[in-house]
């Protein structure tokens, strides 16, 4: 649930009409954990899909009525049009891995980018990086010490776009840390193809065993 809390923190949506009827809604591209979800939800609404043209994947949607799940959102501080207000929800140390892993799926990345060497005879260097994106940078400030004080994670960069946030971390010592604290005791609950993707960056950086993924 904690998973869950996450991505919805990250993807998810929640609404009251006039008449006080209330919906969590999530989208996304990857059917599979919209599935997942659904079942630890144990939603028995159906699951749609759309896809708006051709230069878009086609997205999966959830939606839920339910006054319980959205006053329980609420007093965890999510709330309608959550986007710049949203801060971080006050989860347990034991959970608050799964929290971000579920945040990261929804509003997270990992990537390469390249530098020069000091010395230009030997060219570029490829170098990792993971970010978080909001727009809400009170959410990212919080993000970053919980990550400092709960799982000794350090040397974080925060940049301010025109309409939002991102914190980056690209130092591989603290990069592999965020790996142990997502996938670290083997979750079932998880975006497959970001887990693929991050296991694989950090074997391209040719790390050694002691900083192997496991």
């Amino acid at each position: 649930m904690a998973y869950v809390l996450g991505y919805i923190a990250a993807d998810g949506n929640i609404s009251i009409g006039k008449r006080g009827n209330c919906y969590l809604a999530l989208e996304g591209i990857d059917e599979d954990l919209i599935v997942s979800i659904k079942r630890v939800l144990g939603s028995g609404h159906a699951i749609t899909s759309r896809r708006r043209n051709e230069r878009y994947n086609r997205s999966y949607r959830l939606q839920i009525g339910s006054k319980e799940i959205v006053g329980d959102l609420i007093k965890l501080g999510l709330t309608p049009r959550k986007s710049k207000r949203l801060h971080l929800p006050d989860v347990p140390k034991k959970y608050f891995g799964d929290f971000v892993r579920g945040y990261f799926d929804g509003d997270g990345n990992i990537f390469f980018s390249k530098y020069r060497r000091k010395d230009r005879r030997f060219g570029y260097i490829k170098h990792i990086h993971v970010l978080f994106t909001s727009a809400s940078c009170k959410m990212l400030k919080a993000l970053a010490f919980r990550l400092e004080s709960d799982a000794f994670i350090f040397g974080y960069k925060l940049m301010d776009f025109e309409t939002y946030h991102r914190l980056y971390y690209y130092r591989v010592v603290e990069i592999c840390k965020i790996y142990d604290l997502f996938y670290g005791h083997k979750p079932t609950l998880y975006l497959n193809r970001k887990f693929v993707y991050f296991k694989e960056a950090l074997e391209k950086m040719n790390m050694g065993a002691s900083h192997s993924p496991v």
